[in-house]
């Protein structure tokens, strides 16, 4: 198995580096791979769905008493 890099400029998908000579024609897997910065902005994006979804239900107070309950049962 060789490893080859590329891009896909939404199209097509572009070799670039040399495939060696002695690489017959086979089966290929593409993956396409996220940059780091949209990671973080999918992660940032799903913290923002997610905050406020708790307001109200105090759950700081039963996380709080289920740590005690594991800490007296231990």
């Amino acid at each position: 198995m060789i490893e080859v890099k590329g891009y896909f400029d939404g199209k097509k998908i572009h070799v670039l580096e040399t495939i060696p000579d002695n690489i017959k024609p086979s089966e290929v897997t593409i993956l396409f791979v996220e940059s780091a910065e949209e990671k973080r902005t999918k992660s940032a994006e799903a913290r923002k769905k997610l905050r406020g979804s708790a307001k109200g239900r105090r759950l700081w107070e039963k996380l709080a008493a289920d740590r005690k309950l594991e800490e007296d049962h231990g």
